[in-house]
């Protein structure tokens, strides 16, 4: 099977049944995800809880889930069979989410646990911790009309002579059910821990410049406000996905690209409350806030 995963043309040994395949013959391959044994490597240059590194390759496992090598930025090796019982479901999950981003990260993209939306052809995103409202933000912000982008894992391509630019990729977003339940969304498909919703509505498969991000956090009053250049830069580092798996010599240059992202991309923070109820002003403080930037 072939799919167009954050603007990467991948075949695929592994079904994901919510990414779009590619049609035709003479696409071009750029990754590869084959199924087959992976055996850990004895010695590494660097470990830590569910990774290992060696001088090509990242290796990712979880008990329950399974092995994964990923070689160069080009092959990922799937290894489930030492945890059949493990659900697919979540087996996907892992290789869309934490296994694809360090892909992604061999492949020199700069990778951010965040949602995304397109504003008139803007990528704007929502950075923070998990279970503060990303995908729930993101999802009302597509009830106004605003095609997702992205949902949990956010790859930016750096380019020094222009804007940051990330790929339209999922047209499924996964919220918690008490987020729908408050919400009153209809779920397309009953996920293990999440459920998934369509969102394919306006979506298309394409390039867009990082304009916006807003840093999120939980409060007791709604608030938009600037973030000096300090509080810039440690909020993307922060949030990167990939910031454990990197090798001393890699440093260097995730710090440029993180510099570049907070140059060219305007970055505030955003305290949301608690309450549900005032979700609706929360939207609406955001789209006012996205008009004053653009």
């Amino acid at each position: 099977m072939k799919y167009s995963i954050f603007g990467i043309n991948v075949y695929s040994d592994f079904l994901f049944p919510r990414i779009p395949l590619i049609r035709g013959q003479n696409n071009f391959i750029d990754v590869k995800i084959l199924t087959g044994n992976v055996n850990l490597p004895l010695n590494s240059l660097r470990e830590g809880f569910s990774y290992k590194i060696t001088e090509n390759s990242i290796f990712r496992f979880w008990k329950d889930i399974g092995k994964f090598k990923i070689e160069n930025g080009k092959i990922i090796t799937v290894d489930v069979g030492a945890c059949s019982h493990a659900k697919k479901e979540k087996i996907t999950n892992y290789i869309l989410g934490p296994v694809f981003a360090s892909l992604l990260h061999q492949r020199n993209f700069y990778v951010l646990h965040a949602s995304a939306f397109n504003v008139e052809n803007d990528a704007v995103a929502f950075v923070g911790s998990p279970g503060v409202g990303k995908s729930t933000l993101a999802m009302a912000m597509h009830q106004l009309g605003c095609p997702i982008v992205t949902d949990d894992v956010l790859p930016v391509q750096i380019h020094y002579a222009s804007q940051p630019q990330v790929h339209s990729t999922f047209q499924m977003i996964r919220l918690h059910t008490d987020s729908i339940t408050e919400l009153n969304y209809n779920f397309s498909t009953k996920g293990h821990f999440k459920n998934y919703i369509d969102v394919s509505k306006g979506f298309k498969n394409e390039t867009l410049p990082l304009k916006l991000i807003y840093l999120l956090n939980r409060g007791e009053k709604l608030k938009i406000t600037d973030l000096n250049i300090q509080k810039s830069l440690e909020s993307i580092l922060a949030y990167s996905f990939n910031l454990s798996l990197l090798k001393n010599e890699e440093m260097k240059l995730h710090l440029q690209q993180c510099a570049n992202i907070v140059k060219k991309v305007k970055i505030r923070r955003l305290t949301i409350p608690h309450n549900y109820s005032l979700l609706d002003d929360v939207v609406k403080a955001i789209r006012n806030d996205i008009l004053t930037i653009k």
